[in-house]
């Protein structure tokens, strides 16, 4: 049986663990999707028919079954608006947070309000105390979320990030709470 997780964010955002009859609308939602976020997620050309997502969706499973580790869908007004998720546990009191929003989707601060649930818990449920989150220096969407979240500059890595066949650099922020 998969395990079911949600975490309501406000009366049109939700944080869902996607289950496998997920999979074909995700699949298509990332479709959509596919131009806009092919220069900043290397994942995208591993996913080429329903059933890669469905294996994305398995892993996320059984990672949350392992050691509580989230890669949720994001679901605003009942439609899927994108990702937010722990891409690294850094130690016992540090998260690393990833994400990525659907184009349509953009603008309304659904990734800020997302992200900023995703703390909320980690910090009541796991004790997190420090987040990270790290995107490329030119994504400027993704780094205005954690400018908008308090996060701080702390590094650059000159090749931080592996995007379409070569490293970009990446920004990596922090926050204490």
């Amino acid at each position: 049986m998969e395990p079911t997780f949600i975490l309501c964010a406000t009366s049109d955002l939700t944080l869902k663990l996607r289950q496998a009859e997920d999979a074909p609308s995700y699949f298509a939602f990332i479709q959509k999707n596919r131009e806009h976020l092919a220069p900043w997620m290397p994942w995208l050309d591993g996913v080429e028919e329903v059933n890669d997502t469905l294996e994305y969706i398995q892993v996320c499973q059984e990672n949350f079954k392992r050691d509580g580790s989230l890669d949720l869908g994001i679901l605003y007004a009942g439609e899927w608006a994108g990702s937010v998720g722990f891409t690294q546990f850094q130690s016992d009191t540090s998260i690393r947070i990833g994400y990525w929003l659907g184009q349509e989707f953009q603008g309304k601060g659904i990734m800020t309000q997302s992200v900023q649930t995703l703390m909320d818990y980690a910090a009541a449920v796991y004790g997190t105390t420090r987040f990270e989150i790290s995107c490329a220096v030119e994504n400027t969407r993704s780094r205005a979320v954690a400018e908008r979240l308090g996060f701080t500059e702390i590094r650059k890595e000159p090749r931080g990030e592996w995007h379409t066949g070569h490293f970009v650099e990446s920004i990596v922020y922090s926050k204490s709470i």
